[in-house]
């Protein structure tokens, strides 16, 4: 049995890849959304592998790496390890390669990839150095501070193949001409790229989502979007919460952060939904429109200059 333990401050995005987990009946899948929580479970338990999220609220993930590489946690020091970030810092990166993970990977996150991943190190032997060279090898901040670094693009180091284009734009290409989308972006924005770019591409794999759900020949598509939806849902979160920690005096940041739980709250209940019924996509698409109306209304979203 392989036991694994997923470290995600984005509670959806660790049951995502439980889930995904979950499929393997030789795999234990334990998740934990805190520094704190993952700390303690990883001095009670042992794990023969380790997926571990950057950027974990106020404290860095490299953290954890750094305890498991040091010997200070009650699994083995040369366990596989994974990274998972969206946004993250050079000095982070190099701390990473340094502690020899396995793998750096870029969010928004392919389960199918994630998978790969884990198969490929599950029973592959680590030839890696003594603890005690890990110990001083990096120095750990005690808390992480985002002004102490620069921005740096996180891609995964093995990649060797062009990114797989998303289910939602293979469907979008087989629309008809006459199609109306459900969700429509209107003139404005939030004033934050990132975000804007993230929440045009949920409103897109919803209208996507909708409109497979009522074509035959597509349905073998819902699952696949059912998750795009949701890693983009994390993702916004997750960007959302770094501005917000950015510019905590933005008044806008309390709607914009209840609006952005309302999408989360949709895409997760996605999983339980049954889309081969018409009164269950009938119910969604109400609740969708609802939720994107009230995402673009003031303060958090200005559709002028002025405003």
């Amino acid at each position: 049995m392989l036991k694994v333990l997923v470290v995600d401050d984005m509670a959806l995005m660790c049951q995502m890849i439980k889930d995904s987990l979950n499929k393997f009946t030789d795999i234990e899948c334990s998740i934990k959304t805190t520094f704190a929580a993952a700390e303690f479970f990883l001095s009670e338990s042992a794990i023969d592998l380790a997926i571990i999220d950057l950027s974990l609220g106020d404290e860095s993930g490299v953290k954890l790496v750094h305890q498991i590489r040091s010997a200070v946690c009650r699994c083995r020091h040369d366990i596989p390890i994974l990274v998972i970030s969206g946004n993250t810092y050079k000095s982070e990166i190099e701390s990473c390669i340094t502690l020899d993970v396995q793998e750096i990977i870029a969010k928004p996150l392919q389960p199918a990839r994630l998978i790969q991943h884990i198969q490929l190190y599950r029973n592959k032997e680590l030839y890696l150095k003594p603890a005690e060279f890990y110990q001083s090898a990096v120095s750990m901040p005690a808390s992480l501070d985002p002004k102490r670094y620069s921005p740096s693009v996180v891609v995964s180091p093995k990649q060797d193949s062009p990114q797989r284009p998303s289910v939602a734009s293979e469907v979008e290409k087989k629309l008809p001409a006459d199609y109306k989308p459900l969700l429509t972006w209107p003139e404005g924005t939030t004033g934050y790229y990132q975000l804007d770019k993230r929440i045009k591409q949920l409103g897109k794999v919803l209208n996507m989502l909708v409109y497979s759900a009522s074509q035959p020949h597509l349905k073998q598509m819902l699952d696949t979007l059912i998750k795009e939806a949701k890693i983009l849902s994390d993702d916004i979160h997750y960007i959302s919460e770094k501005y917000k920690k950015r510019e905590p005096n933005n008044p806008a940041w309390p709607a914009l952060s209840t609006r952005i739980q309302e999408f989360q709250k949709l895409s997760y209940s996605l999983l339980l939904s049954n889309f081969n019924r018409k009164e269950v996509i009938s119910n969604f698409c109400h609740k969708a429109a609802s939720a994107w109306s009230r995402l673009h209304r003031k303060p958090v979203f200005k559709r002028s200059e002025n405003q």
